[in-house]
């Protein structure tokens, strides 16, 4: 699936193009970003023009992470994204102008795949006490579950596929999972 967004954003100003829910009984992993400036509605593409960020509230929670960051020429971006996403998780993109004097007109897309369905399906309600993404791929994932207990934790890799690593339970409160190579994904902790 593709969602496209555009619009204008004024000088020094945010807006957001772009707000999606994750859909019950759906898993998604982002794919890539895409955006543009529209240079026939700015009389010039100026370095540093707009600040691009794609913002994720987990379902069931209210605080929202910052996913990714891009600073700089808006001529043309295309990034792979690494990004499990479960039902009622909130996809937000927002747009900001660092143009001082006019306008700037943007065109954008993301995109991602829908998963199979497996047994871990992605829901915070149903599937685990606590959901901790590793949106960026690492040797190490920090796991602040905040349970107060020493829970069961299953190690996902973006795909959905269950990946075996090396668990340390650092308190009651915190875990560490350590892999043999770098990896993206989820940790379900029950």
């Amino acid at each position: 699936m593709i969602f496209s967004f555009e619009g204008t954003v004024n000088p020094n100003q945010t807006v957001t193009p772009c707000n999606v829910v994750v859909p019950e009984g759906e898993q998604w992993r982002l794919l890539f970003l895409a955006i543009q400036q529209d240079a026939t509605t700015a009389s010039e593409v100026v370095p540093g023009t707009i600040v691009l960020r794609v913002m994720v509230t987990p379902a069931g929670e209210d605080e929202e992470r910052r996913l990714f960051r891009f600073s700089g020429e808006a001529a043309a971006l295309r990034e792979n994204l690494s990004g499990l996403l479960g039902a009622g998780d909130r996809v937000r993109i927002q747009v900001t102008s660092r143009h001082h004097t006019e306008p700037v007109r943007f065109l954008g897309s993301w995109s991602v795949e829908k998963l199979p369905l497996q047994v871990y399906v992605v829901n915070q309600q149903e599937s685990a006490n606590y959901l901790h993404f590793q949106t960026n791929p690492s040797t190490t994932w920090i796991i602040n579950h905040m349970m107060g207990r020493y829970p069961n934790i299953t190690t996902v890799d973006s795909l959905g596929r269950v990946v075996e690593g090396e668990l340390h339970y650092l308190d009651p409160n915190t875990a560490r999972a350590d892999f043999e190579y770098a990896v993206g994904g989820a940790a379900f902790c029950s």
